[in-house]
């Protein structure tokens, strides 16, 4: 398994509260190519706890969102934003523990790519699992959104 190259480490304002190890607060993922998916592992912390003792959800849907988006990222090269996410939650993930991620593409269609992705733990018992939809959009009008220019910039290359 290989690391998947982070395009958005050169630059200044990247901040993602995901995959950024600039970002303290965050879950500071990082994510590893395998042969038809890619994961990321990651350790359940009390600063993102829902009820007592119990990962939030919402963080626990990040981390999902995160993995098909790099899935899409490490099979594509090319950018693209969250379409539609569908999550089902079988498990609550307890705090202090060790998890894995795990995220793969099962059809690009023209400008949309679909996804499914799922959490484990080390045993490989699935907590949650997700399925997403995730479009490609135009270099222009996602520039026009973004607090980047990614026409010139240097995530021009991995946009149509």
């Amino acid at each position: 398994m290989g690391k998947v190259k982070n395009p958005f480490l050169s630059l200044n304002n990247y901040y993602c509260f995901a995959c950024s190890p600039h970002n303290e607060h965050g879950l500071q993922l990082e994510f590893f190519e395998g042969k038809d998916e890619v994961t990321t592992s990651f350790k359940t912390k009390r600063q993102f706890e829902g009820f007592p003792g119990m990962l939030h959800g919402g963080i626990a849907g990040t981390v999902l969102d995160e993995i098909m988006f790099w899935a899409c990222f490490a099979k594509t090269q090319i950018m693209t934003v969250t379409m539609s996410l569908e999550i089902k939650y079988r498990l609550p993930l307890k705090l202090d523990r060790e998890y894995k991620a795990r995220g793969k593409v099962l059809e690009v269609k023209r400008r949309s790519i679909f996804c499914e992705a799922s959490i484990e733990d080390t045993q490989e018992k699935v907590y949650c699992f997700a399925n997403g939809i995730y479009f490609i959009p135009e270099k222009k009008k996602f520039s026009k959104s973004a607090d980047i220019d990614v026409e010139k910039g240097p995530l021009s290359e991995y946009f149509k």
